[in-house]
């Protein structure tokens, strides 16, 4: 198993942390769930720690941001970061 990206994105009304792994569906992916409580972007400690929880850390600095704007004037945010098994 080999992963190569975590990515973040908020989906329905909780932010969602999947491991991208090779081989694997995304259905399999490891996946950590903030409670939908959680209004406000994960800061890169609650990420860190999510990763941890699934047994990986970063691979690299700078998380890759992207955003678009919906029909409905909200913003689609998605984040992107290669990780390492611990």
């Amino acid at each position: 198993m080999s992963a190569v990206r975590a990515q973040m994105a908020r989906d329905d009304e909780a932010w969602c942390l999947y491991v991208a792994v090779a081989p694997g569906r995304a259905a399999e992916w490891p996946r950590y769930v903030w409670p939908k409580g959680h209004r406000n972007t994960p800061t890169v400690g609650e990420r860190d720690r999510a990763l941890a929880r699934l047994g990986f850390r970063r691979g690299a600095e700078f998380w890759d941001w992207r955003e678009r704007e919906l029909s409905n004037h909200r913003v689609d945010l998605f984040a992107a970061i290669e990780v390492l098994p611990e």
